[in-house]
């Protein structure tokens, strides 16, 4: 479990990880190493910077939260079965089931 709190933990016993903040977004670890903690759409994300210093940290800090926040295309997104709208879902489920229906209730589905 990772804790992010302003007071770092002495305790050998515990096993949090704790981070303590240095900026805006910006965490630093017991050993040095700066995280970035963003929230984005509800939920938390953090990022191991991979860095000890605190400049860089900021400037890999940006990289992840333009990464993060870019607008991704979804892996359906080349299906054409994507792009259908309901209406044509619709017919077609209507074609495929109305051997299976009375013609009345056929005739109050168009």
């Amino acid at each position: 479990m990772i804790a992010v709190n302003r007071a770092r933990v002495f305790s050998r016993q515990s096993r949090r990880f704790v981070l303590t903040k240095v900026g805006e977004c910006l965490y630093r670890s017991d050993c040095g190493s700066y995280f970035g903690v963003v929230t984005h759409r509800g939920k938390q994300h953090r990022h191991c910077l991979q860095t000890k210093d605190r400049d860089v940290a900021r400037k890999k800090l940006g990289e992840f939260r333009q990464q993060l926040c870019a607008p991704s295309l979804p892996e359906h997104a080349a299906d054409p079965a994507a792009a259908i709208t309901f209406d044509q879902l619709a017919e077609q489920w209507l074609e495929a089931t109305r051997y299976s229906l009375k013609p009345s209730s056929a005739r109050l589905s168009k």
